[in-house]
């Protein structure tokens, strides 16, 4: 049968991403929580809990291997800034990948377009000439 204990920690794994405030609580008490919350959840608990920044680092580090395996910490970077820093990265370039798409993609339909009315306009000369 699980001690109180176990079914608080239990309960709060599994609403990891509504925990803020922590009340002080010891991060040796938290680490199980906190392992199983997300990246942006881990930050908005950091946020509130300045106290665990300095425990936290190998659930950051975790957070890097599995989202960033090739990335390298530059010196003096923290496991979280390196994590930050990443996901702007991969966002800019996402950002400029769409950007090339949308802007190919309008390159497309206006030449779509242009070689439409050159066969409507091709076709109707045809008809005017032949036709009559």
């Amino acid at each position: 049968m699980p001690t109180l204990h176990d079914l608080c920690l239990r309960v709060l794994q599994e609403h990891v991403d509504s925990i803020e405030e922590c009340g002080g609580l010891p991060f040796s008490v938290l680490e199980p929580v906190l392992s199983r919350a997300l990246p942006a959840s881990l930050a908005r608990i950091e946020e509130y809990n300045p106290y665990l920044l300095q425990d936290t680092s190998e659930l950051w580090e975790k957070h890097c291997k599995r989202h960033f395996p090739r990335a390298e910490r530059e010196e003096m970077e923290t496991w979280r800034e390196m994590f930050e820093r990443c996901t702007e990265e991969r966002e800019k370039k996402l950002s400029h990948l769409k950007s090339k798409i949308t802007s190919s993609y309008a390159k497309e339909k206006e030449a779509h377009k242009k070689t439409k009315v050159r066969r409507r306009k091709t076709a109707l000369e045809f008809w005017i000439r032949y036709a009559f």
